[in-house]
């Protein structure tokens, strides 16, 4: 179409519009409403949305509050590694200590007494309330008297004064200042690869193995 033509178009359409001004109008009001409807409509889909979508985080986190009774999010994370390390421990206790078999061995051939020498005495303490203290004080025993080493006797203590922080300890009367026995129990446990805490005992006393509850 020439410029000619699209003119004389305009023309003709302005003059249809001029004689026909209220028909005109009533369409443009159809339109522009429709216009309007529909955009008012996505609106209100996406606002409905987004409301539906607070009202749940809302509930939410009256959920999470309701569940640590009103808690910061600093207290709910220290009450969370609480339990964590609850967990842990009860981990830890239902775990049941045992010594391998080159543990055995190792702390019997760490004991042998030089031709000689008598039989060293060894008291193994065990806690009473403790699930796994009495068969791994056994285990002990059993590897400390191979070959005659040691003359071991196994007590049951219902309280323990000063518990171990490994839950296996030496004490001793002065721990700074080991006995000869004392020192090749600790040798023995070291290259066994046990874990042990060396404890103060009462003037006088012999050479004692603790066993006691492990701490977590």
């Amino acid at each position: 179409m020439s410029e000619n033509d699209l003119a004389e178009e305009t023309k003709r359409e302005i003059k249809a519009v001029a004689s026909a001004p209220i028909v005109f109008g009533i369409a443009l009001v159809v339109i522009i409403a429709a216009v309007w409807g529909f955009m008012h409509w996505s609106y209100r889909s996406v606002l409905a949305g987004k409301d539906t979508h607070i009202a749940s985080l809302e509930r939410r986190l009256a959920d999470y509050r309701s569940a640590l009774g009103g808690a910061s999010p600093d207290e709910a994370r220290r009450r969370i590694e609480a339990l964590q390390n609850e967990v842990r421990t009860l981990q830890v206790q239902l775990k049941p200590r045992s010594l391998t078999p080159s543990q055995r061995q190792s702390l019997t051939d760490r004991s042998r007494r030089p031709v000689g020498v008598a039989t060293r005495p060894l008291t193994i303490v065990v806690e009473q309330k403790c699930n796994d203290c009495a068969a791994l004080g056994d285990a002990f025993a059993e590897a400390f008297r191979a070959g005659d080493n040691w003359s071991v006797t196994i007590q049951t203590a219902g309280q323990l004064e000063q518990r171990p922080r490994t839950g296996l300890g030496i004490r001793i009367p002065e721990p700074t200042r080991p006995s000869a026995d004392a020192e090749v129990l600790r040798q023995a446990l070291r290259l066994a690869g046990i874990a042990f805490t060396m404890m103060e005992g009462p003037p006088g006393s012999g050479v004692e193995l603790v066993i006691a509850e492990r701490a977590p």
